[in-house]
């Protein structure tokens, strides 16, 4: 029974009759009766509980758990132990929630959220714009070039223009070197190169740091000038221009094969026979 015996003095103190306080008993302990035969078994009502909600709270919405049990009417309120009584939160706000009622909890956490929303804005005004939208010389960042310097010889960024035709497009150093390459070593017994991977790039490009543009072909013109480097020695062996590139010591030596700058031929006639002409004058 519900009713304590102050409810009870209460209502005999009003003039009741025995008739109208059964009455009243009555309809009490039916009350009662309803109540305890919904009940469910707490573990039977977990399940339950996930069952309908799934794993996401209630209160705040987020899906990221733990997840508890919480009853809507605290049951120091006189909250059932019932279905219709209890609602899967996130552990957070069934901390924060407390003997609170679940429409209380709501308005009080939906104030909460606003609050925080307020207050990061006001944080953000505070500090000004950000550094990105600074001007700098009249222009915004984002205009002005921010791109680390590079090397006139980067092969990556600056590609020279291909000389031999000025109205096809240019093209990129790495090409020009293979194609160099095998024109000349390639075509006198040296291995023939293939477009440059990511590693023989690489050598290109330290290469250019030590030694020009220029410097590059004439290595390469040196090496198709040298019959021991196409080839003809005793061991079979050929340069290719991965063994060129990768050495800064095999580059050097390939510089120095023969003069930078090799002698023009004579304009005509043949230096043998103009040699072999002279001997024979001296002779008679």
């Amino acid at each position: 029974m519900s009713l304590s015996a102050e409810v009870l003095d209460a209502l005999v103190a009003t003039g009741m009759t025995a008739e109208q306080l059964a009455v009243i008993l009555k309809a009490d302990m039916a009350a009662e009766q309803a109540k305890i035969a919904r009940q469910v078994p707490w573990a039977k009502l977990r399940q339950m509980a996930f069952e309908r909600d799934g794993e996401c709270c209630g209160y705040c919405g987020t899906e990221a758990g733990p997840f508890e049990i919480d009853h809507i009417v605290p049951r120091a309120a006189g909250g059932e132990n019932v279905l219709e009584n209890v609602i899967v939160a996130c552990q957070s706000c069934n901390r924060a929630k407390r003997d609170r009622q679940g429409e209380e909890w709501r308005v009080l956490s939906d104030r909460r959220a606003r609050d925080r929303e307020r207050k990061r804005a006001e944080r953000a005004e505070k500090k000004g714009p950000s550094k990105d939208v600074r001007t700098v010389r009249g222009q915004s960042k984002d205009k002005v070039d921010t791109s680390p310097e590079v090397s006139p010889n980067d092969i990556y960024s600056n590609p020279l223009p291909n000389p031999t035709t000025g109205a096809e497009a240019p093209c990129p150093l790495a090409e020009r070197v293979v194609e160099a390459w095998n024109e000349g070593p390639g075509k006198r017994g040296a291995t023939t190169a293939k477009p440059l991977d990511a590693g023989r790039r690489k050598s290109l490009s330290l290469r250019l740091k030590e030694h020009t543009e220029a410097e590059v072909f004439e290595a390469i013109r040196n090496v198709g000038a040298s019959d021991f480097h196409c080839g003809k020695n005793d061991r079979g062996w050929t340069a290719n221009l991965g063994w060129l590139l990768k050495s800064p010591e095999n580059f050097q030596k390939a510089l120095e094969l023969m003069p930078r700058k090799p002698l023009a031929p004579p304009a005509s006639g043949a230096p043998t026979d103009l040699i072999q002409h002279i001997l024979r004058r001296q002779a008679a």
